[in-house]
């Protein structure tokens, strides 16, 4: 079994001036392991992704099942402002509006 948890930005991405609404995190299987669970986050908001060799694992969706049940029990313990674990999370208003560029590039890098 693989897991990981992988910070995203606080902020909501742009790519082509469009927003980049959501993210879905896929765990390559390492050789020998059946499960990946995946824990992204992103503008405020959490994603699992879950995904499993068919072979090994023909039950993931007991899994599913349970990650779903142990959501529900830690957002019945939330305050009642909490959105329910279903819901989509709005992505937060731009900051700003300058545009994406990869990463470690700095203004002065641009070559346009």
């Amino acid at each position: 079994m693989t897991i990981t948890n992988v910070p995203g930005p606080r902020t909501q991405l742009h790519a082509f001036g469009a927003p980049l609404r959501e993210l879905q995190p896929i765990v390559p299987l390492a050789a020998g392991h059946a499960v990946g669970i995946a824990i992204f986050s992103y503008g405020g908001g959490v994603v699992l992704g879950l995904s499993a060799d068919r072979d090994s694992t023909p039950d993931l969706d007991v899994l599913v099942e349970g990650v779903k049940k142990g959501f529900a029990e830690l957002h019945m313990l939330l305050p009642s402002k909490a959105p329910s674990p279903s819901a989509k999370p709005r992505p937060p208003k731009p900051e700003s509006t300058t545009t994406s560029r990869p990463s470690g590039q700095t203004p002065e890098d641009r070559s346009d």
